[in-house]
């Protein structure tokens, strides 16, 4: 059985033991045979952790649950059907290209920043313009709820 030791398997965990579908439980035991979820046995998640590193995996966790549930809602919508019917290459493909463009573009928006920052301690100042789109760029947008 899988144990509920992170929030990131309680879903599963809920599922398989209300009776989930035969995919989510092959899904979920196959992800436990490679060690990617904890079991009674191995307790990976918690094997050599602190309690402060293992509250920051299960908030990690959290908010990566929350956010891909909110975005594969927010697919369905947009584009309906049932994605695991689609074919996916492709798509994969484009995505992979769109991440490649938003690290490369975050890498120089930090830059900018930090040299902002470097001039600021320095004694330079910055128009409030120009200090609200650095505070802009440093907002974090969650999901719509």
């Amino acid at each position: 059985m899988v144990a509920t030791r992170s929030c990131a398997t309680q879903g599963i965990h809920s599922t398989i033991t209300d009776g989930g579908s035969v995919t989510q439980k092959v899904f979920a035991t196959s992800q436990a045979s490679y060690g990617l979820i904890p079991t009674e046995k191995t307790n990976r998640i918690t094997y050599n952790m602190t309690g402060h590193q293992i509250l920051h995996c299960n908030s990690i966790a959290e908010i990566t649950a929350t956010s891909v549930r909110m975005k594969y809602e927010d697919g369905q919508k947009e584009h309906g059907g049932d994605l695991w019917a689609k074919p996916l290459r492709r798509e994969i493909e484009f995505e992979i290209l769109d991440l490649i463009s938003y690290w490369q573009t975050m890498d120089t928006q930090l830059e900018v920043i930090r040299k902002m920052l470097v001039a600021y301690r320095d004694g330079e100042a910055f128009p409030p313009a120009e200090l609200d789109d650095a505070i802009r760029l440093l907002t974090l947008k969650k999901w719509k709820t």
